[in-house]
């Protein structure tokens, strides 16, 4: 009788070993193929985004904007050195200004904005590249009239 109780507790630490073990390479998996399936953008010093995604490109684009601190490689060097020279003046945009919502269709987005004037709209049309060091460049902007 004793021989078959020390069995039943000796089979149950094995039980629950692998039990344990199974889990932790279920996790080490899980962590691994969710690291490596896709490359991190960094748009920013201290932000990424998991995935290329237009509208958030151009939501940090007009950010780097307002804030005076576009990285080159975001947008066309003639279009960098128009905003550079101009100290971003030719936008208009005095540093308060907030990214309300964005609309992406195709190669372009629309980014509202808020400033003490109301609401404005900037119109962004990028290329498409693994070339480009974000995956997308700005080759235009424009700022349509709101009607409202």
């Amino acid at each position: 009788m004793r021989f078959h109780k020390e069995g039943k507790l000796s089979l149950s630490k094995h039980k629950d070993s692998i039990i344990l073990s199974l889990l932790v390479l279920i996790l080490i998996i899980s962590i691994f193929s969710r690291g490596t399936s896709e490359r991190p953008h960094v748009l920013s010093k201290g932000k990424t985004l998991e995935s290329p995604e237009l509208d958030q490109f151009c939501v940090e684009f007009i950010h780097q904007i307002v804030n005076k601190r576009l990285q080159k490689g975001m947008v066309e060097a003639d279009i960098y050195e128009v905003l550079i020279q101009e100290n971003y003046k030719v936008l208009n945009l005095v540093g308060r200004e907030e990214p309300l919502f964005s609309r992406v269709k195709d190669d372009n987005c629309a980014v509202v904005i808020k400033d003490k004037l109301g609401l404005r709209r900037f119109d962004i049309w990028v290329t498409k590249s693994l070339e480009h060091p974000f995956y997308y460049r700005v080759r235009k902007i424009d700022e349509p009239s709101i009607e409202g």
